[in-house]
């Protein structure tokens, strides 16, 4: 397995990987994260001084790190494609006046998240084509 690649993912999503990280070594500060940045050797002194543990010992933490994140991420990613074959089956499975109906029916019972969610998906696809008219 190369960990080297493994943890430029973590360096690259490092926002997402730190809330894990706090929970798996809860004596690591918000500075220490955020002075840490992703950078493993970073994170490797401050385990050491904030556990006292030998190098290899938090090389090993290190690794069953990563391993629970590749499950994590498997089990994420799984759940996504699930989501996407139950979407599917939905839209082969229904008409369009029973869809329309359906989201009706969300908007009634969820106005302010389905609003909220609407301004998101606004934001987003706004973003996206100003920054494709740009290039």
């Amino acid at each position: 397995m190369n960990h080297h690649i493994e943890w430029e993912a973590v360096e690259a999503h490092w926002d997402e990987y730190k809330d894990r990280i706090k929970h798996k070594w809860n004596k690591l500060t918000d500075d220490d994260l955020r002075s840490i940045h992703g950078d493993r050797y970073r994170l490797m002194r401050s385990l050491q001084d904030h556990y006292e543990l030998s190098r290899d010992k938090v090389e090993k933490q290190l690794e069953d790190f990563l391993e629970s994140s590749r499950t994590w991420l498997e089990g994420v990613k799984q759940r996504a494609i699930d989501v996407a074959e139950h979407g599917k089956q939905y839209v082969l499975e229904n008409s369009i006046a029973d869809m329309a109906a359906d989201i009706r029916y969300v908007i009634r019972k969820n106005p302010i998240r389905t609003t909220l969610i609407s301004l998101g998906i606004g934001y987003i696809v706004g973003r996206i084509y100003s920054s494709s008219t740009r290039a």
